[in-house]
This record gives structure tokens, C-alpha cells and sequence, in this order.
């Protein structure tokens, strides 16, 4: 992904979380699934969902039929990683690491910042990668780092291992097969790993906005960074030459994935720029995520639920499966 730090600037999430504290289940209700959906990832034919009040939906037929899922938080959820089609993990302010393995139906708090501690505030998470069953990553806001190596149940704080001595806030993490290891900061700031975490090492980017979103092109063997104002860069894995990728449009960028050879980001006012070619939501609903299920078919988390296109860009008329009393 899991990818999200892709959707909304920190200092308001920050602000948002400075309002409550008190961690209770996520209400099951209708009205979740036309919330703020911050993240979206799938496997196989599962699509899960993440987003505000503790809400996840999930999908077990490729984004067509929907229900939401038992949640024991109530907080803002940023991200969400996806190992296989049972197992996920997700995080969110108030430092909480939620866990699911049966493809999102249920989930259970698997580790809390804030509960773990004792502290009357902290940074919210903004993103989390899994790659094995014991490996993953999270970063947050102010530098935070956390690495764990036994599922999620235990986590090592590496803020320190960084060269991010401003403590810059770190919006997204991704972990590519050679072991090497790229988090999306701000004022153009890329750090970066090339031996799964032992050292790290600063990339510059000639720009000085923040990026909130990483993919990485197998076939160019490029890192993509994208963010705010439409800023978009590529980075060469054997050279580290970093080069400017031109976007048709200025809006912000949240998501950026490839799906055969093909560019895609979704970002604020609607934006959906697949390649060359851009699909406007003219509603101009925030898009915050996309992936792409094993049909083919594009989901995108958004700022009013979640949004299905066919391989085509047909829109794909979702349907809700509402169970008031779950």
C-alpha cells in the first residue's frame, strides 16, 4: 500500500487528534460508507477500506458487493497493508496498529503508541508496510519510525537512525524486494535505505514541497514521489538521478501506483490521471488511494466513500450490504 500522509496536510490531523482520546468500537452505521475513506488496498479478490471514526469496509468480490467491518477503535485510520487476501494490518492516530486475518471482516488492536506510552498525546501514524508475517514498518508524524519483527505485536523506535534531525514528518514508507527501503517526507526530502535498515542516507529533490506517496516502476527501475501541487519525481535505483515526471494537472497528489507499465495518481478536487490521461471526478470529491483488484477493475478511497471503475473507467454501481445491530 498501505500505503496514505497521502490526503490531508499533518497539521490538521494533528489538531483533530488533540480533540479526544477516548478509544471505543467504530459505530456501525450507514452513514460509513459514504465517509472519508483515507486508504485502499486489495488481494486476490479482497478490497478493504480504511478512514475516519474507526471505519473500514471491505469487499470480498473485487469492490462489487460492500459491508463494514467490526472495529474496536473509534480513531482517524491513515493506512493500510495488505499481505495476502486474509491478512492486513492498519494504523492511525493515537498510535493504534490494528490487525485483521480473515480478509477485514474483524479486527483486533494489536499495539498502541498511546497506551504503550502513557503519554497524554501522540503523533498520529501515517503509514504501514508489511512484507512477511513478522516484518513491517511505520512512520508518522515528526520522524516517527517503528520497525517490528514479530507481526506487529512489538515495535523498535529507528526515529533516531535517520539523518532528520528537524524531525520532518514522514508520509509514507515502502519496502521494495532488493531490500531497499524509501519514506516520502517534506521541503523534498526522500530518505532511504539500501540495506534493509541498517544505515540511512538523505535524497534531495529539486523541489521543496512535500511528497505523501511511493511507487516503484519495476520495468524503468525508477522510485515515483508525488505530493503536493502536483509535484512528481522519479529517482533511478542505479544511478540515483533524480528527474521531474510532468503531470496534465497542479492538483495535490495523495496516491500514486503502476498497473501494466501505466501511471496512475488520484489527489485532491477529483483528480485521476491514468498515464495520459486524466478523469476528473466533477464532483470534485478528494481522491486519497487507488489499487487495482485481481478483475482489473480500480478502487479509489475518497472523501465520500469509496468509487469502482471498470478497466474501461466505467463507473461501477456499488452495493452496500448495512447491518445496523453487528
Amino acid at each position: 500500500m498501505n500505503k496514505t500522509s497521502r490526503f490531508l496536510i499533518v497539521s490538521v490531523w494533528i489538531m483533530f487528534c488533540n480533540l479526544v482520546h477516548a478509544t471505543q468500537p467504530a459505530q456501525i452505521t450507514p452513514l460509513a460508507f459514504n465517509s472519508l475513506m483515507t486508504d485502499v488496498a486489495s488481494a486476490k479478490q479482497q478490497v478493504i477500506a480504511v478512514g475516519e471514526q474507526g471505519h473500514i469496509l471491505y469487499s470480498k468480490n473485487n469492490g462489487l458487493h460492500w459491508a463494514q467491518a467490526t472495529v474496536p477503535v473509534d480513531n482517524l485510520l491513515t493506512s493500510i497493508s495488505m499481505l495476502n487476501e486474509s491478512t492486513a494490518w492498519a494504523v492511525g492516530h493515537d498510535g493504534v496498529v490494528l490487525k485483521t486475518v480473515d480478509g477485514g471482516e474483524s479486527w483486533i488492536l494489536l499495539y498502541s503508541m498511546f497506551q504503550a506510552s502513557g503519554a497524554e498525546f501522540v503523533d498520529p501514524l501515517l503509514d504501514v508496510t508489511f512484507w512477511t508475517e513478522k516484518d513491517g514498518l511505520i512512520v508518522g508524524a515528526f520522524g516517527q519510525l517503528y520497525r517490528t519483527k514479530d507481526g506487529g505485536h512489538n515495535w523498535v523506535d529507528l526515529r533516531t537512525e535517520l539523518p532528520n534531525e528537524d524531525e520532518l514528518h514522514l508520509n509514507s514508507v515502502m519496502r521494495n524486494a532488493d531490500q531497499s527501503i524509501w519514506i516520502a517526507s517534506e521541503y523534498g526530502s526522500l530518505f532511504y535505505s539500501l540495506d534493509d535498515g541498517q544505515t540511512w542516507q538523505l535524497k534531495t529533490l529539486p523541489s521543496d514541497g512535500t511528497f505523501f506517496s511511493l511507487s516503484y516502476d519495476a520495468a524503468s527501475r525508477e522510485i515515483i514521489a508525488a505530493g503536493i501541487t502536483g509535484n512528481c519525481f522519479s529517482v533511478s535505483r542505479d544511478t540515483f538521478k533524480a528527474k521531474q515526471v510532468p503531470l496534465r494537472s497542479t492538483q495535490s497528489i495523495y496516491g500514486v501506483d503502476i498497473w501494466d507499465g501505466k501511471l496512475h495518481l488520484v489527489g485532491s478536487n477529483g483528480t485521476w490521471q491514468a498515464g495520459q490521461e486524466i478523469k476528473i471526478d466533477y464532483n470534485r470529491v478528494n481522491r486519497h488511494a487507488i489499487t487495482q483488484t485481481q478483475s482489473g477493475d480500480f478502487i479509489i478511497a475518497t472523501a465520500q466513500g469509496v468509487q469502482a471503475f471498470s478497466a474501461t473507467s466505467q463507473a461501477i454501481k456499488l452495493v452496500y450490504k448495512i447491518e445496523e445491530n453487528k
